[in-house]
């Protein structure tokens, strides 16, 4: 009976002692998993990861600039095509008027040699 009991017990010590080591391989498993976390948010990284931050904001920021720019450029083109077409138009307007008249005299003219004749 003795000898039995000493069996269990050495079985129930190899339990226990493979139990304490599984606890703390998981608990040195948490605590490296923090340590890992902690180097994460430590200064230097998260100063780099601003600057990175900040590297993408000027590159967004320079895209934006550019693109402003050309819509600029394009809106300038634009007024500037819509005031040749408007001059365009009065021009046309103006030739239209001269032809008109032009046309009016020509028939007068005609009118007055058809009455001479």
């Amino acid at each position: 009976q003795m000898v039995e009991k000493e069996r269990k017990d050495v079985v129930v010590d190899r339990k226990l002692r493979d139990q304490d080591a599984s606890s703390v391989s998981k608990e040195q498993s948490k605590v490296h998993r923090l340590h890992k976390e902690v180097k994460a948010l430590s200064k230097p990284s998260l100063l780099a990861q601003e600057a990175a931050t900040k590297a993408d904001l000027d590159k967004v920021q320079k895209r934006l600039a550019a693109d402003e720019a050309e819509v600029t450029h394009k809106q300038m083109e634009a007024k500037r095509e819509q005031l040749r077409a408007m001059h365009l138009l009065h021009m046309s307007h103006k030739l239209q008027a001269k032809a008109a008249d032009a046309l009016a005299a020509s028939t007068k003219t005609i009118q007055m040699e058809e009455r001479e004749s």
